[in-house]
């Protein structure tokens, strides 16, 4: 029996396919149906250097992974202000979109009850004179955010968030 065989090495796939170009024979021949329905799995996927005539290369494109386009968040961020020591109205501090942000605001000589412009952050709780008020929440809204004391009705900063 005189068969002439082809081997195709996809490389993305990791596969070589046999066929059969020509065959004679007996049409009982299990081998001759065998070898071509047969698909081997390759162990490289790298492109064949070697050209043959009898083993042609050929290379299948495969577009890469398609991610979403996710930026990581941002290290979290800690803002502290004292009403009267380092808050001011011109106190711009940045943050960019996505944050997860920590504001400790502190008013050592009086109860007070703070605010976040944009955020409604901590509207309605009173806080002990000298005694920090934290309030942790993630930055999604660009712009920029005037944090209030109600007790000195003045801004101690401004969020940016970018």
């Amino acid at each position: 029996m005189t068969t002439s065989t082809k081997r195709m090495l996809i490389p993305a796939l990791g596969v070589t396919l046999l066929t059969l170009a020509s065959c004679s024979g007996s049409s009982n021949d299990s081998a001759d149906t065998t070898a071509a329905n047969s698909v081997a799995s390759s162990t490289s996927t790298a492109p064949s250097t070697t050209a043959s005539a009898s083993a042609p290369t050929t290379t299948l494109y495969v577009p890469p992974a398609t991610q979403p386009d996710a930026t990581p968040p941002a290290d979290p961020t800690i803002i502290e202000v004292t009403v009267g020591v380092d808050s001011a109205a011109d106190r711009i501090e940045p943050v960019a979109l996505g944050t997860e942000v920590t504001l400790i605001i502190t008013n050592p000589d009086s109860d007070d009850e703070f605010h976040l412009h944009g955020y409604d952050l901590g509207d309605g709780i009173s806080v002990p004179a000298g005694q920090p008020s934290s309030y942790t929440f993630t930055a999604s809204k660009p712009g920029d955010f005037e944090l209030e004391s109600h007790k000195t009705d003045v801004v101690l900063l401004i969020l940016r968030v970018q």
